[in-house]
């Protein structure tokens, strides 16, 4: 019963939204619209009053009081008076309002409660929402009757940060066109200006070391790499943390030293003060400082952001992007991957997350792994954009030693990505083809001569088919081989290295030592060795001699000696008791049994 109670209720109030006219749906506005309604009610009430006072379209928050400010302009430029609601709701209609959405915003107007009395009051009020002289210009423009079509219809509510009604609005494709203005380029078809722009890379990627030559090439008028030129000289700041200072300074010197003609950098200014410019209140600074510098270009070097979440990140790092857009200059932000990655490409997935709001982008990444202390980099360079420019390079970039004659230095080439594939394979394959040089060459030095045929060296280096013709091939296309000219003994073409491997002997060297300190280790006589050898003789050799000689005495000394003096077992005491008395030696005869 209650669950049907409850249905039918529903039911009814779907009803009556549904017949609710449109002039009902009335909410109540914010104080700040609250102001702007007011006074268009009173330019409704005297159209007199909207050619006195005319406003820059960005003086008004909500976007449906632009669209009815804009439409009583026109409807004042073609005599039609404001009564005239028919006329007043088709031109909104022309401008991409919905009728319903029109309806709802004019009835707040009209019962927003504007008196005439308080006219002065609610215009001293607008005043203040004019943001300088820039605005005051906008305004002036307004009073000659210009119409800001763009910034009315193109939704853009004071840098997009405050909430507008009905964000989505209606143009046609040639409102569309006509917004658009001519792209201006910073490095033609590479890097466009007023597109927020980033450059990525893991940790030693130079990306500080891109960023000097970026900057000093736009604010010189040369070109980035050596390669890319400036479509003319920009004014251009670069701002960074007081740490990066002498790194910096000695990048721009050696940038300057590698030019023939030391170009003039007085367009390039400094701030090296600030350590996080997406902090709130270095906003305004940055701000402040971008309009006294009159910059066009900014770099910050590098961004650290505070927050790990990426939404508060992706935040930070769009807030700045606008206040730099807002004060007239393209930001372009050094953001060290959150990992380090394998040398290799990179694609613009990276940009995932805190990156999304880049429109163009310099991706860069180590080619091979960098050798220590060799000031060789080996560099991929990734360009891409909205505007569809992008392209793949290798960058070397040779720094120098500090040892070296000329000491560090600044060389930059650039490579097609074609020419450069199959690079990695080459250079991982080239510790195997060096060892299979190495054992070729040893082979051929071994066999007979120095020389011998392609299949007799192949045998003798045992090595497959496939790595032996390779590893031929590429010594003989480097010099390494040398054909031997056939003859009548050898009828098969015989080869030789060019090289040969040339073993050294060892000579003899002479000794300086003394003739005496020879002779003391010379070998003792003839008798006094016999003499050694017999005291280090077998026992049971001794013993074999004691019996041929016949000495008596010598074999009892040899029983009595180290072979016998070893304690005997009762087994063995047992035998030699039982065993009959042996006669001496000279009482044997030669035929008797022993």
């Amino acid at each position: 019963m209650r669950k049907s109670k409850t249905r039918r209720l529903a039911e009814r109030a779907k009803r009556r939204k549904k017949e609710r006219s449109p002039m009902e749906l009335t909410v109540a506005l914010p104080a700040a619209e609250q102001l702007e309604a007011k006074w268009l009610r009173c330019a409704l009430s005297q159209p007199d009053r909207l050619q006195q006072d005319r406003w820059p379209p960005e003086v008004f928050v909500s976007l449906d009081h632009r669209h009815i400010y804009a439409a009583l302009q026109t409807l004042q430029a073609a005599d039609v008076p404001f009564d005239d609601l028919e006329q007043l709701l088709t031109v909104l209609e022309q401008r991409g309002c919905q009728r319903p959405t029109a309806i709802v915003a004019l009835q707040g107007i009209m019962s927003s409660g504007g008196a005439a009395a308080d006219y002065q009051q609610y215009v001293d009020q607008l005043q203040k929402r004019l943001p300088g002289d820039g605005a005051r210009a906008d305004k002036s423009a307004a009073n000659s009757g210009e119409i800001d079509r763009g910034d009315v219809e193109s939704g853009d509510v004071d840098g997009g940060e405050r909430p507008v009604e009905n964000p989505f609005q209606t143009l046609t494709t040639a409102q569309l066109l006509a917004q658009q203005t001519p792209r201006q380029w910073l490095f033609s078809q590479v890097l466009a200006g007023r597109e927020p722009t980033v450059i990525v890379g893991p940790s030693k990627t130079l990306k500080s070391s891109l960023a000097v030559d970026l900057c000093a090439a736009l604010a010189s008028g040369g070109k980035f790499l050596g390669e890319f030129a400036a479509e003319r000289v920009f004014r251009t700041g670069f701002v960074s943390c007081a740490e990066q200072g002498r790194a910096l300074t000695d990048l721009a010197e050696r940038w300057q030293a590698a030019r023939a003609a030391t170009p003039d950098l007085t367009n390039l200014m400094w701030s090296l003060t600030v350590d996080d410019p997406t902090d709130p209140e270095r906003l305004d600074q940055l701000s402040e400082w971008i309009v006294a510098q009159q910059l066009e270009v900014v770099v910050i070097d590098p961004l650290r952001l505070r927050s790990t979440n990426k939404r508060n990140q992706a935040a930070a790092i769009e807030t700045l992007a606008r206040r730099c857009l807002d004060a007239g200059a393209t930001p372009i932000f050094c953001v060290p991957t959150p990992k380090e990655r394998k040398p290799g490409k990179l694609d613009a997935s990276i940009l995932a997350g805190s990156l999304d709001f880049a429109q163009q982008w310099l991706l860069v990444n180590h080619r091979q792994t960098p050798q220590p202390c060799s000031g060789r980099h080996q560099l991929w360079l990734t360009i891409g954009g909205y505007a569809g420019q992008g392209g793949q390079w290798g960058v070397d970039v040779d720094e120098g030693r500090l040892t070296d004659a000329g000491g560090r230095k600044w060389e930059v080439t650039l490579q097609a990505a074609e020419s450069l594939h199959g690079e990695a394979d080459r250079l991982a394959e080239e510790p195997l083809h060096q060892r299979l040089r190495t054992q070729i060459r040893l082979a051929i030095t071994a066999l007979d001569g120095g020389m011998a045929t392609k299949s007799r060296i192949r045998s003798s280096c045992g090595m497959n088919g496939a790595k032996f013709a390779q590893t031929w091939n590429r010594m003989f296309a480097d010099g390494d081989l040398d054909a031997v000219p056939v003859d009548d003994k050898e009828p098969f073409p015989r080869y030789r290295l060019t090289d040969p491997i040339v073993v050294k002997k060892k000579e003899a060297v002479r000794s300086d030592r003394p003739t005496a300190a020879i002779a003391s280790q010379a070998p003792p006589p003839t008798g006094a060795g016999e003499a050694r050898a017999a005291e280090v003789r077998p026992a049971a050799e001794k013993k074999e001699a004691a019996v041929r000689s016949g000495s008596r005495a010598a074999e009892e000394k040899i029983r009595s000696g180290p072979v016998l003096s070893a304690r005997p077992t009762p087994a063995a005491t047992e035998i030699r008791a039982n065993r009959p008395a042996e006669r001496p030696v000279s009482q044997l005869s030669p035929g008797s049994p022993g």
